[in-house]
Formats: C-alpha cells, structure tokens, sequence
C-alpha cells in the first residue's frame, strides 16, 4: 500500500492532497483525551506543552516512546487536546516506512476533527476509528506559510454545490500532530527554515536584478539618444558654420554700406592732398584696416614735402 493511500471497510477513499502530505488511517491509533492547563495551551508556552504531551504518553503507552509514531493536537477554542499514537512496526509493516520524504504526516483524524466530521468523544473510541468517512468532497494544500488549507469542494449529491470558506491548520499545530520523531522533525524544521530565507533571499535578489537591468537599459537607451543627437548636431555643424558666416559677411557689409564707403572716401582725400603738393609723393603700399583707419606707405621727394603732406592730412 502507498503511504497516501487510505482503505476503508467499503471502498478507497479518494486522497486529493497534494502528494506532500501523508494522511494515515484513524484505525492504526490509539487515542486519548487530554485536559490541559489554560497556560500549558497557551501558544507562548508551546516547549512545555510539548513536555508535557510526551510525559502523558510515557504513562499511557505500553510501548517506550522510541519506538512509537505519536503526535498530539490541541483543539482551537478549548483546553482539551488529544494523544495519539501507533507502533512504528505496525506503520512499517501496513507500507509506512518512507515518511521521511513528506512534507507532512498526519493521521486522518486530524483533517476530520478540523472538519467537523468528527467528535472528541468518537475518537476515543476505538470502534469509531475504524470508521473512515469519505473525503472525496475536499480538497487539501499547502499554504505560503507552510500549514494547511482544506477547502470542501461541493456539497452532498442531493444538493447543489455551494461555496465554503478554506479551513486552514497552521504550521505550529502540524507540527505537533505530525507522526514522524521529534529529532527529524526539528532537523526539518531547520531544514525548512533554512530553506524559506533563502527562497527569500533569492525572490529579493531577483527584484535587485530587475530593477538593476532595467535601470541599465534606461542609460543605456539616454546615452544611445545622447549620441544619437550628438552626431546630428556633428552633422549639422559644416552647414551651421556656414551660415555664421555668411551672416558675418552680411553684417561687415551692412555696416560699410551703413558708413558710405568711408577707407576709399579717406584714400580718395588722401590721393588729393598728394597730388596738390608734388608728384613726387609715391605710394608703395595701402592698407585699409577697419572702417576709418588707412595706412600708406611710400617715399617722398625731401623732408619738406613730408611734413607738408602731413600737415594736410
């Protein structure tokens, strides 16, 4: 038999949890009622509740601790809780024996006493453990958190189906109801600890990534547009430079017409004065620097002749 196969006295009872979870049948347990102190239930004194449900079980059970399957479950909204146990020759023997490998093993009272389709007072009887309910109308997942939740998928087959609310059993009540030892189930636990802060670190870690890939492909695209503009303006600067200067020679010609022609007017008086005082007055070279300034260079006839046409000018 696989371990989440469960056979009743009328037909196999349809499992449709996920195959992590391992539901074992009521009747392999014996089961005790538990009256618990108010502050022993209490979720903050979980260690001593704990110690407390095995010193029970050392009471009541005919076989040593070590050798039994056992788990205990404190039922919500009350201060009674329930021991169970099975011999782990017997589990062994009926194909229990790779528990390890799920993520929970629980005895399929505990999905029934959640449920409501069994009472406290029928699980301390032993015939009634032998009566397994059907379990087909549910259905059982795991949650983010790590618990449980069991959702009734549709309602008897005489009525139409009508939406539930998903009972949900924390992380903490699975893991005392959970059958496996105490020491692999504090190793799992670690294990498991272990495990989410790293799918945490990792979930994180790939947020950084994204937002860094997407920061990347935004400079990436600006310094594309950068260069893209860039390289117009280099294309544009031939024509650009062209343009100043042909407003520059606008301007220098606006502003000679502006002053009438005022070096060749300077030149033409200049011209004049010379030849009113000799012909012997040459002009080698005439610069025309600005608006108003000429410079001529030349030889005279004598010093007289020099001083005179300066004078003039």
């Amino acid at each position: 038999m696989e371990p989440n196969e469960i056979d009743t006295s009328d037909e196999a009872t349809s499992q449709r949890a996920v195959s992590s979870i391992c539901f074992v049948p009521s009747q392999y347990f014996f089961v005790e009622a538990i009256a618990l102190d108010p502050t022993v239930h209490s979720e903050v004194h979980s260690e001593e509740k704990a110690a407390f449900f095995e010193l029970q079980l050392e009471t009541l059970a005919p076989l040593p601790s070590d050798q039994l399957y056992w788990g205990y479950y404190s039922l919500p909204d009350s201060n009674s809780g329930i021991l169970f146990a099975s011999a782990q020759s017997r589990l062994n023997a009926e194909g229990y024996d790779a528990l390890e490998a799920y993520t929970w093993v629980l005895p399929q009272f505990i999905l029934e006493l959640a449920l409501g389709l069994k009472s406290l007072d029928e699980l301390t009887q032993l015939d009634h453990l032998s009566e397994q309910k059907a379990l087909s109308d549910f259905s059982v997942e795991l949650t983010k958190e790590g618990g449980i939740s069991i959702l009734k998928d549709k309602a008897d087959n005489d009525s139409e189906a009508t939406e539930s609310v998903p009972i949900e059993i924390g992380a903490q009540e699975l893991w005392s109801a959970d059958i496996r030892p105490k020491a692999f189930k504090e190793k799992a636990k670690r294990e498991r600890t272990q495990t989410a802060f790293i799918n945490k670190t990792f979930r994180y870690s790939v947020y950084t990534f994204t937002f860094l890939l997407f920061a990347e492909i935004l400079l990436f695209a600006a310094n594309l547009g950068l260069n893209t503009y860039a390289a117009k303006i280099e294309e544009q600067a031939p024509s650009v430079r062209r343009i100043e200067d042909q407003h520059s020679l606008i301007n220098k010609l606006e502003q000679i017409s502006q002053n009438e022609l005022r070096p060749i007017a300077l030149l033409e008086k200049a011209n004049a004065i010379r030849t009113q005082i000799s012909m012997n007055i040459i002009y080698d070279t005439v610069d025309i620097a600005g608006e108003n300034e000429v410079t001529i260079k030349g030889t005279v006839g004598s010093v007289k002749q020099h001083n005179r046409y300066v004078s003039e000018l």
